[in-house]
Protein backbone atom coordinates (compact mmCIF):
# COMPACT_ATOMS: atom_id res chain seq x y z
CA UNK A 1 0.00 0.00 0.00
CA UNK A 2 1.39 3.25 -1.16
CA UNK A 3 0.14 6.31 -0.57
CA UNK A 4 0.87 10.13 -0.65
CA UNK A 5 0.76 13.12 2.01
CA UNK A 6 -0.59 16.40 1.55
CA UNK A 7 2.86 17.67 0.25
CA UNK A 8 2.43 15.18 -2.16
CA UNK A 9 5.61 13.11 -0.85
CA UNK A 10 4.57 9.19 -0.74
CA UNK A 11 4.57 7.47 2.64
CA UNK A 12 5.08 3.38 2.15
CA UNK A 13 3.17 1.38 4.67
CA UNK A 14 5.19 -1.05 3.88
CA UNK A 15 8.76 0.30 4.38
CA UNK A 16 9.39 -0.93 8.03
CA UNK A 17 11.61 1.94 8.21
CA UNK A 18 9.86 5.47 9.56
CA UNK A 19 12.98 7.14 9.14
CA UNK A 20 13.73 9.37 5.85
CA UNK A 21 17.43 9.45 4.86
CA UNK A 22 19.38 12.52 4.00
CA UNK A 23 22.65 13.26 1.62
CA UNK A 24 24.87 15.63 2.31
CA UNK A 25 26.58 16.85 -1.10
CA UNK A 26 29.92 19.11 -1.19
CA UNK A 27 30.86 20.49 -4.62
CA UNK A 28 34.11 21.54 -5.11
CA UNK A 29 33.82 24.15 -7.78
CA UNK A 30 36.78 25.16 -10.74
CA UNK A 31 37.81 29.02 -10.13
CA UNK A 32 35.25 31.39 -11.58
CA UNK A 33 32.49 28.91 -11.60
CA UNK A 34 30.63 29.63 -8.77
CA UNK A 35 28.18 31.80 -10.66
CA UNK A 36 27.22 29.38 -13.64
CA UNK A 37 27.06 26.35 -10.91
CA UNK A 38 24.43 28.31 -8.19
CA UNK A 39 22.50 29.68 -11.67
CA UNK A 40 22.28 25.84 -12.63
CA UNK A 41 20.38 25.33 -9.57
CA UNK A 42 18.68 27.94 -9.25
CA UNK A 43 16.95 27.89 -12.66
CA UNK A 44 16.62 23.75 -13.56
CA UNK A 45 18.45 21.58 -10.78
CA UNK A 46 16.41 22.43 -8.14
CA UNK A 47 13.02 22.09 -10.43
CA UNK A 48 14.82 18.73 -11.62
CA UNK A 49 15.92 16.83 -8.53
CA UNK A 50 12.05 17.75 -6.99
CA UNK A 51 10.78 15.91 -10.56
CA UNK A 52 12.74 12.88 -9.79
CA UNK A 53 11.54 12.36 -5.75
CA UNK A 54 14.41 14.17 -3.78
CA UNK A 55 13.30 16.66 -1.43
CA UNK A 56 16.02 19.97 -1.43
CA UNK A 57 16.27 20.99 2.55
CA UNK A 58 19.32 23.32 2.34
CA UNK A 59 22.23 24.81 -0.15
CA UNK A 60 24.90 26.51 1.54
CA UNK A 61 28.25 27.57 1.11
CA UNK A 62 30.95 28.22 3.48
CA UNK A 63 32.30 31.95 4.87
CA UNK A 64 35.63 34.28 3.83
CA UNK A 65 38.36 32.72 1.53
CA UNK A 66 36.38 29.47 0.75
CA UNK A 67 33.03 30.63 -0.45
CA UNK A 68 33.57 30.44 -3.81
CA UNK A 69 35.37 26.79 -4.06
CA UNK A 70 32.31 25.30 -2.26
CA UNK A 71 28.89 24.58 -2.66
CA UNK A 72 26.92 22.29 -0.25
CA UNK A 73 23.36 21.21 0.22
CA UNK A 74 21.32 18.72 1.67
CA UNK A 75 18.65 16.61 0.28
CA UNK A 76 15.82 13.94 1.76
CA UNK A 77 15.16 10.98 0.44
CA UNK A 78 12.76 8.06 1.47
CA UNK A 79 15.26 6.00 1.54
CA UNK A 80 18.78 4.75 0.75
CA UNK A 81 17.21 2.43 -2.36
CA UNK A 82 14.98 5.42 -3.07
CA UNK A 83 18.10 7.39 -3.44
CA UNK A 84 19.65 5.34 -5.58
CA UNK A 85 16.89 4.97 -7.97
CA UNK A 86 16.28 9.04 -7.79
CA UNK A 87 20.06 9.97 -8.77
CA UNK A 88 19.85 7.05 -11.72
CA UNK A 89 16.32 8.54 -12.84
CA UNK A 90 17.66 12.24 -12.73
CA UNK A 91 21.03 11.19 -14.56
CA UNK A 92 18.77 10.01 -17.44
CA UNK A 93 16.78 12.92 -17.84
CA UNK A 94 16.71 14.41 -21.17
CA UNK A 95 15.80 17.74 -20.09
CA UNK A 96 18.62 17.54 -17.22
CA UNK A 97 21.39 16.02 -19.93
CA UNK A 98 20.64 18.88 -22.15
CA UNK A 99 20.75 21.21 -19.68
CA UNK A 100 24.34 20.22 -18.45
CA UNK A 101 25.69 19.96 -21.81
CA UNK A 102 24.80 22.94 -22.59
CA UNK A 103 26.15 24.51 -18.91
CA UNK A 104 29.45 22.95 -19.80
CA UNK A 105 30.09 23.79 -23.28
CA UNK A 106 32.94 25.92 -22.36
CA UNK A 107 34.45 23.72 -19.91
CA UNK A 108 33.46 21.83 -16.46
CA UNK A 109 32.15 23.30 -13.75
CA UNK A 110 32.83 21.29 -11.14
CA UNK A 111 36.23 19.84 -10.03
CA UNK A 112 35.01 16.81 -7.04
CA UNK A 113 31.41 16.07 -6.04
CA UNK A 114 31.47 14.58 -2.21
CA UNK A 115 28.35 12.62 -0.80
CA UNK A 116 27.60 11.54 2.92
CA UNK A 117 24.55 9.68 3.36
CA UNK A 118 22.75 10.74 6.82
CA UNK A 119 20.09 9.25 9.39
CA UNK A 120 18.54 11.92 12.21
CA UNK A 121 19.14 11.25 15.53
CA UNK A 122 15.44 10.79 17.20
CA UNK A 123 16.33 14.37 18.63
CA UNK A 124 16.70 15.81 15.54
CA UNK A 125 14.07 18.87 14.81
CA UNK A 126 14.63 19.34 11.12
CA UNK A 127 11.55 21.20 9.56
CA UNK A 128 8.64 18.55 8.67
CA UNK A 129 10.75 15.67 10.40
CA UNK A 130 9.17 15.40 13.24
CA UNK A 131 5.59 15.18 11.54
CA UNK A 132 6.89 13.14 8.81
CA UNK A 133 8.12 10.35 11.38
CA UNK A 134 4.73 10.60 12.95
CA UNK A 135 2.94 9.85 9.79
CA UNK A 136 4.99 6.73 8.73
CA UNK A 137 4.21 5.52 12.41
CA UNK A 138 0.66 5.76 12.32
CA UNK A 139 0.52 4.57 8.67
CA UNK A 140 2.77 1.47 9.59
CA UNK A 141 0.51 0.48 12.83
CA UNK A 142 -3.14 0.64 10.70
CA UNK A 143 -1.72 -1.31 8.51
CA UNK A 144 0.76 -3.85 10.60
CA UNK A 145 -1.92 -3.88 13.08
CA UNK A 146 -5.40 -4.31 11.43
CA UNK A 147 -4.72 -5.72 7.66
CA UNK A 148 -1.89 -7.68 8.72
CA UNK A 149 -3.59 -8.91 12.34
CA UNK A 150 0.17 -8.96 13.76
CA UNK A 151 -0.88 -7.47 17.50
CA UNK A 152 2.51 -8.10 18.83
CA UNK A 153 3.49 -4.64 17.38
CA UNK A 154 1.36 -2.85 19.79
CA UNK A 155 4.16 -3.01 22.46
CA UNK A 156 6.36 -1.60 19.22
CA UNK A 157 3.92 0.97 18.50
CA UNK A 158 1.28 2.00 21.32
CA UNK A 159 2.94 3.69 24.89
CA UNK A 160 2.08 2.06 27.80
CA UNK A 161 -0.50 3.84 29.04
CA UNK A 162 -1.93 4.20 25.97
CA UNK A 163 -5.31 6.13 25.75
CA UNK A 164 -8.55 4.80 23.82
CA UNK A 165 -11.52 7.42 22.91
CA UNK A 166 -13.35 5.10 21.10
CA UNK A 167 -16.46 4.07 23.61
CA UNK A 168 -16.81 0.51 22.38
CA UNK A 169 -12.80 -0.28 23.06
CA UNK A 170 -11.38 -0.12 26.39
CA UNK A 171 -8.79 2.48 27.08
CA UNK A 172 -5.02 0.81 27.00
CA UNK A 173 -2.48 -1.30 25.11
CA UNK A 174 -4.32 -4.78 26.09
CA UNK A 175 -7.79 -3.25 25.56
CA UNK A 176 -7.20 -2.85 21.62
CA UNK A 177 -5.75 -5.86 21.50
CA UNK A 178 -8.40 -7.80 22.97
CA UNK A 179 -10.76 -5.78 20.83
CA UNK A 180 -9.37 -6.20 17.88
CA UNK A 181 -9.06 -9.56 18.46
CA UNK A 182 -12.53 -10.60 18.70
CA UNK A 183 -13.48 -8.01 16.40
CA UNK A 184 -11.05 -9.17 13.87
CA UNK A 185 -12.04 -12.85 14.05
CA UNK A 186 -16.00 -12.21 13.28
CA UNK A 187 -14.43 -10.09 10.17
CA UNK A 188 -11.40 -12.00 8.42
CA UNK A 189 -11.75 -10.57 5.13
CA UNK A 190 -11.61 -6.81 6.79
CA UNK A 191 -9.04 -4.57 5.27
CA UNK A 192 -8.39 -0.64 5.76
CA UNK A 193 -7.10 1.51 2.76
CA UNK A 194 -5.14 4.91 3.66
CA UNK A 195 -6.35 7.27 1.45
CA UNK A 196 -4.88 10.93 3.09
CA UNK A 197 -2.39 11.27 5.80
CA UNK A 198 -2.27 14.76 7.57
CA UNK A 199 -0.10 16.31 10.62
CA UNK A 200 -0.26 18.71 12.59
CA UNK A 201 1.99 19.29 15.93
CA UNK A 202 1.98 15.50 17.67
CA UNK A 203 -0.84 15.05 16.02
CA UNK A 204 -1.82 12.63 12.42
CA UNK A 205 -5.19 12.20 10.60
CA UNK A 206 -6.04 9.91 8.76
CA UNK A 207 -8.65 9.42 6.14
CA UNK A 208 -9.59 5.71 6.01
CA UNK A 209 -11.50 3.53 3.83
CA UNK A 210 -12.50 0.62 5.79
CA UNK A 211 -14.16 -2.69 4.01
CA UNK A 212 -15.39 -5.97 5.73
CA UNK A 213 -15.38 -7.83 2.39
CA UNK A 214 -13.81 -7.04 -1.02
CA UNK A 215 -17.46 -6.60 -2.01
CA UNK A 216 -18.32 -4.35 0.54
CA UNK A 217 -18.97 -0.36 -0.26
CA UNK A 218 -17.22 0.20 3.50
CA UNK A 219 -16.88 3.04 5.29
CA UNK A 220 -15.02 6.52 5.68
CA UNK A 221 -13.12 6.62 8.88
CA UNK A 222 -11.13 9.32 10.77
CA UNK A 223 -8.46 7.83 12.83
CA UNK A 224 -6.79 10.63 14.78
CA UNK A 225 -3.20 9.56 16.57
CA UNK A 226 -1.06 11.57 19.19
CA UNK A 227 2.01 10.85 19.20
CA UNK A 228 4.27 10.92 22.03
CA UNK A 229 8.35 9.95 21.50
CA UNK A 230 8.01 7.75 18.32
CA UNK A 231 4.84 5.94 19.90
CA UNK A 232 0.81 6.42 19.73
CA UNK A 233 0.08 7.75 22.96
CA UNK A 234 -3.73 8.23 22.68
CA UNK A 235 -6.67 7.40 19.74
CA UNK A 236 -9.83 9.13 18.47
CA UNK A 237 -12.10 7.68 15.40
CA UNK A 238 -14.80 8.18 13.86
CA UNK A 239 -16.79 6.44 10.80
CA UNK A 240 -19.26 6.96 8.71
CA UNK A 241 -20.66 3.78 6.53
CA UNK A 242 -21.19 4.48 2.69
CA UNK A 243 -24.40 4.65 1.53
CA UNK A 244 -25.80 2.74 -1.52
CA UNK A 245 -26.75 6.16 -3.15
CA UNK A 246 -25.51 9.89 -2.80
CA UNK A 247 -26.91 13.25 -3.00
CA UNK A 248 -23.79 14.05 -5.27
CA UNK A 249 -21.32 12.09 -7.43
CA UNK A 250 -18.20 13.43 -5.23
CA UNK A 251 -17.57 10.05 -3.25
CA UNK A 252 -16.67 10.13 0.22
CA UNK A 253 -13.34 9.90 -0.82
Amino acid sequence: MVLSDVTGQPISATDTSTEMIYELRTYTVLPGKMAALLKRFREHAIRLLEKHGMTNVLYLTPEGEEKDTKLIYLLMHESKQAAEKNWAAFKNDAEWQSIFAETEANGALVEKIESLYLTPTEFSNLPGLVQRRNKAISVKFLDEFFNKKNFAVAEQFLTEDYKQHNPGVVTGRQGLIEFATEFLKANPELTMEVKRVMAEGDYVFLHVHLKFNPADRGAAVADIYRIENGKIAEHWDVMQPIPETAANDNTMF
